[in-house]
């Protein structure tokens, strides 16, 4: 993105968390179970979503591809 673009990002009348999230997305830097797990195997025994169990949790099953979420 560009600064330009950046400065709206950051300019939006959104929440903090809301913001946050989208800032994270856009850098790959989402705590998603598989990279949790991946760092912290004691903390986290199983890269599987923690709600669905169906599938590994990677950034796409994260935002968008759990059913149950």
């Amino acid at each position: 993105l560009t600064s330009k673009s950046w400065s709206r990002f950051w300019n939006l009348d959104t929440r903090y968390q809301a913001r946050n999230f989208w800032f994270h997305i856009l850098h790959h830097k989402l705590s998603y179970r598989r990279v949790l797990h991946k760092l912290l195997p004691y903390e986290y025994p199983s890269p599987l979503c923690p709600i669905c169990s169906l599938s590994i949790e990677d950034e796409d099953h994260f935002i968008y591809r759990c059913l149950r979420k």
